[in-house]
């Protein structure tokens, strides 16, 4: 029995063939779909951070042009004037001085519905000289020295000034002598920041605040001071960053140029877990720093030293405080040690930087459901290959035994 030409090769090399075809095609793909979605990824990375920045901006200038109408208002301006070119006011004077308390009462119904906390009053020796409450003495309580800068600048250029989020001590400078007097300005400072009468007490870490301050000019449009409107970032400033959220992961944030988180991380239940908020904190604003763990502590990496302070930032933070503008679609590890996809970049007309960012787990997906396809192909073909081949053997085999079965039918014939 003879075998057809056209069967005499092995059958088995179709597949075979057919898998390194789709094996070289696949990584064709791989690239070219790489390559889209990265371009994708930069497009939405880069609109995202526009637009969280457009937003900061419009809510920048709203702040400063209310901040500069209060000021503007000639009954607000003429008391603020009064205080501010007076003495510095004893504790036992604030109680007794008209113009403050009529300062207070001025401005007091006028905060709450404009979304501020507390106005101060601000002199040009960075002394706050009388604020809108009247529940205990503001004199010479000095502005806090990381904040004096802004005050400067307020003052040499005339324009209005954002001084971005800190918490509540670090207002006030400890001097000998001085514990009960900034024990009573804690205590004030902790009621401002209570969202309602039936919040819970705050604990130490919880209060954040901003402040917008527009300059004092008196009669003659000489700057004497500054009013310094408090706000809670709460409410706005950190909900701006956090609508713009998209996917499962997506998150914006606001750091400043030391890499300390001053707006909400998204993952706040999740930095409790790893280890990285302490469970009395409320959020992770001014209580986490964006450092690089080394390592992705949601899969089991331990930190042995979350208070190290050799740990860089990670790359975005990095990037944007040192000046860049960084859309990295290279996958780069976050402050939970998570590799992400993102954008940063540095604002210094705000004094902090802005980043937006993705799990690259998710950013990819479409790419490795493609590579998950193709690799079950291949599979799929090679198995053909192997079972054509194991039957080619087969039939092979099965043929000998027939032709020797024959020859031996002849013999025995013959």
């Amino acid at each position: 029995m003879k075998i057809n030409g056209r069967f005499k090769q092995p059958i088995w090399i179709l597949p075979l063939a057919i898998a390194g075809l789709v094996a070289v095609l696949g990584w064709w793909g791989d690239g070219r779909l790489r390559e889209t979605i990265q371009g994708q990824l930069k497009a939405q990375l880069t609109a995202t951070l526009n637009a969280n920045i457009t937003a900061l901006g419009i809510w920048t200038t709203n702040q400063t042009r209310l901040a500069t109408a209060l000021t503007d208002d000639s009954t607000v301006r003429n008391l603020a004037s009064q205080i501010l070119q007076a003495p510095v006011p004893s504790r036992r004077e604030i109680q007794t001085r008209p113009e403050i308390q009529q300062f207070a009462n001025e401005l007091r119904p006028r905060l709450a519905p404009l979304g501020y906390e507390l106005a101060q009053l601000v002199n040009t020796n960075y002394v706050v000289v009388a604020n809108s409450r009247r529940i205990q003495p503001i004199g010479h309580l000095p502005v806090s020295v990381a904040h004096t800068n802004k005050f400067a600048e307020l003052f040499a250029s005339g324009e209005p000034v954002i001084i971005t989020p800190f918490k509540p001590n670090q207002l006030s400078q400890r001097r000998a002598g001085t514990s009960t007097f900034l024990q009573q300005r804690t205590n004030t400072l902790r009621s401002l920041d209570r969202p309602n009468v039936n919040a819970g007490r705050l604990r130490r870490g919880d209060a954040t605040m901003m402040q917008v301050a527009a300059p004092v000019r008196d009669s003659d449009g000489i700057i004497v001071g500054a009013l310094a409107l408090i706000i809670n970032p709460d409410k706005e400033f950190s909900h701006i960053l956090s609508v713009a959220r998209w996917g499962n992961s997506g998150e914006s944030y606001a750091f400043d140029q030391t890499g300390l988180l001053i707006s909400h991380s998204r993952f706040d239940e999740q930095l409790k877990q790893l280890g990285l908020l302490e469970a009395t904190n409320s959020s992770s604003a001014l209580n986490l720093r964006l450092d690089d763990p080394g390592g992705d502590l949601t899969r089991g990496f331990q930190l042995t030293n979350i208070e190290n302070e050799s740990h860089p930032l990670i790359r975005l933070a990095a990037s944007a405080v040192d000046g860049g503008d960084e859309v990295d679609v290279i996958p780069s590890r976050d402050y939970r040690g998570v590799p992400v996809v993102g954008a940063s970049c540095w604002l210094p007309q705000f004094g902090f930087g802005v980043a937006t960012q993705i799990d690259a787990d998710e950013a990819y997906r479409p790419l490795r459901v493609l590579q998950l396809v193709f690799v079950v192909l291949i599979l799929f073909l090679l198995l053909c290959a192997t079972g054509l081949f194991v039957f080619s053997y087969a039939n092979l085999v099965w043929r000998r035994r027939l032709s020797e079965a024959e020859l031996k039918l002849k013999q025995l014939g013959q």
